[in-house]
């Protein structure tokens, strides 16, 4: 079972098993691998960080451009693909971005639509928990 996690690239303390990078970009001092079926376009950014949208918004488009496109099945396969066979047995996930904890970011979508595709009631979300 895999428990997913999230934090900013910058919150190190809060980096947990395998790291993924779900943000259009990284830090320079960053190498992290890249989930691309989570980043959010340029174009969304980019009118996200001029202002001419609201986070509301930005929660509909991400949705409708990114996750409606792909499914957790998806995202866990990409995930295990991506592993070195000694890690195949991995229990944690990381999700990454640049926003610090407690700051909007994207990754809040990505756990809030694993949470909805999960098996049950539960207090951690598991790869054995996503219908």
């Amino acid at each position: 079972m895999i428990t997913f996690h999230t934090a900013s690239f910058f919150e190190k303390g809060k980096h947990r098993g395998i790291c993924f990078s779900i943000a259009f970009s990284q830090p320079s001092t960053c190498s992290f691998p890249s989930l691309n079926m989570l980043k959010p376009s340029p174009k969304l950014l980019s009118r996200f960080r001029a202002k001419k949208i609201s986070e509301q918004l930005y929660e509909r488009s991400y949705i409708r451009e990114t996750l409606r496109k792909t499914s957790p099945k998806e995202l866990i396969r990409k995930i295990l693909s991506m592993c070195p066979a000694h890690q195949i047995q991995i229990s944690d996930v990381t999700l990454l971005c640049w926003e610090p904890a407690g700051e909007f970011c994207h990754r809040r979508l990505v756990m809030d639509w694993l949470w909805r595709h999960r098996k049950g009631r539960l207090t951690q979300l598991k790869i054995g928990e996503i219908n």
